[in-house]
């Protein structure tokens, strides 16, 4: 595909680790397609599946939400009571057979979180290849899931060569300045950003959330 052709692909984008309601406004005043909460207490974007639900009950059902978590946690039954997910992200190093237990109970769909330094990381794939409805790639946060930083990259052209038969999320330090170039060597045509939108730990920035989103719309903008 022509680079011509790719950048008029509309991307699929997904904003992850909302904590507050002016940044769920500024998503959806921007037309997301995804938003994401984290319920992992060593998270600074960790929030309860109550406040979780008062910030997101009044978005447009043309967005997705998803609920980040893993099987490790013990509250899942109350994400999904209040926050109500239509797709659970797993994010940890969970095994296979206590994802498909959550899968069956609960019936939803499941993106499996990837964590990608070199091409032998992205053999892990097979793995989760049978219970895993998407996959998200990112790269690894100083030896924690949950306390990314800014420059947190992995080669993103890595994912040109693997086979992915499953819809995919591309994550790692995406920014508005490096979106695009990430799309184009990688291939993704979904997206997901976190940690590069925030002003500080856990708190996301609306006008950040916002010329991202432009940044992807109008690789121009």
């Amino acid at each position: 595909m022509s680079y011509g052709l790719y950048r008029f692909m509309v991307p699929k984008i997904k904003i992850c680790g909302l904590t507050n309601l002016e940044a769920v406004n500024a998503a959806v005043k921007n037309k997301v397609d995804y938003i994401s909460c984290v319920f992992y207490k060593y998270s600074p974007r960790n929030i309860t599946p109550q406040f979780a639900e008062s910030i997101t009950e009044e978005i447009p059902n043309r967005i997705q939400k998803i609920a980040v978590l893993s099987t490790y946690e013990s509250n899942i039954e109350d994400i999904i009571k209040y926050y109500k997910p239509e797709i659970l992200q797993f994010h940890s190093d969970e095994e296979v057979d206590d994802i498909l237990k959550i899968k069956s109970r609960f019936g939803l769909p499941i993106i499996k979180t990837i964590r990608v330094n070199k091409l032998e990381d992205l053999k892990v794939i097979n793995k989760y290849s049978e219970i895993a409805d998407m996959y998200l790639f990112e790269s690894y946060s100083d030896n924690n899931l949950y306390i990314d930083k800014p420059g947190n990259k992995f080669d993103w052209s890595l994912l040109k060569k693997v086979k992915i038969d499953k819809p995919w999320f591309l994550s790692g330090s995406l920014d508005k300045y490096n979106v695009n170039y990430a799309r184009r060597v990688s291939g993704a045509v979904m997206i997901n950003a976190s940690v590069t939108l925030e002003s500080s730990p856990g708190i996301k920035d609306p006008n950040m959330i916002e010329d991202f989103i432009k940044s992807v719309r109008n690789p121009n903008y």
